[in-house]
């Protein structure tokens, strides 16, 4: 049997047009059924600095990127029983989890029209059987991946940890997974992904603190048609009936 799980709004990177890619944070997912009340699903967080080139005699890449996040899973009226633990990040840290589907998965994006459920487009399909390995790489300063168990929800929070001063933007892939389950008919929740500051860098990976130049680089960015968006990316999930 195969399952279908609907995603609202499409804002997956699978499915983002390449002209709509200039954030600095992005979500992606795999989706897995482990039994008839229990869904898995294993997320890819994607911080992309988005590189500004300046200069002329000289030109220097320079960058805007966010040096941290808050991941927050919602369960409606559901509950987690496992999720990955918060660890610290070292310098060239790297994690790899590995999982074997047990069903066959269909996301699927949606639109709401009028209250109903609109025309599905760009399905993706996860067969069953496949083993699936995901590994989180980030280079540069330490970080520190902190969680919080809230029973019908998880919040992790990546990080600098406590004291350090030089900040760095986060390049690199970072990989979480949470089960939840439900004893409701209606199997669905949401995923919130906020950055946390978002800067200005200059070509040795420094954070610009001029307000000058740092107004300059955002002027460079709207020549280059880029609004940078702060605000968090919320999806909704629920199981197709």
């Amino acid at each position: 049997m195969e399952k279908k799980l609907f995603i609202d709004p499409p804002s997956l990177l699978r499915w983002l047009p390449k002209e709509g890619r200039d954030n600095v944070l992005f979500l992606d997912l795999e989706a897995d059924f482990l039994d008839d009340r229990t869904i898995r699903l294993d997320l890819n967080i994607v911080f992309r600095p988005i590189p500004i080139r300046r200069g002329k005699l000289q030109t220097k890449d320079y960058y805007v990127g966010s040096t941290g996040a808050r991941i927050t899973f919602d369960a409606f009226l559901g509950r987690v029983t496992n999720y990955t633990c918060g660890a610290p990040l070292k310098v060239d840290y790297e994690h790899t989890n590995t999982h074997s589907r047990k069903a066959s998965v269909k996301i699927a994006p949606t639109i709401e029209v009028s209250d109903k459920l609109g025309t599905n487009i760009g399905e993706v399909t996860f067969d069953k059987n496949v083993e699936r390995v995901f590994t989180s790489r980030f280079s540069g300063a330490e970080k520190i991946l902190s969680d919080v168990n809230l029973g019908h929800a998880v919040e992790w929070e990546i990080k600098l940890p406590d004291g350090q001063a030089i900040r760095d933007y986060l390049f690199g892939n970072l990989y979480l997974f949470v089960e939840s389950s439900w004893d409701a008919v209606a199997k669905k929740g949401r995923i919130e992904v906020r950055p946390s500051d978002l800067l200005f860098f200059d070509s040795d990976r420094r954070a610009i603190g001029d307000r000058r130049k740092a107004l300059a680089m955002r002027f460079a960015l709207w020549r280059q048609g880029i609004r940078l968006n702060p605000e968090s990316l919320i999806i909704n999930f629920r199981e197709a009936e």
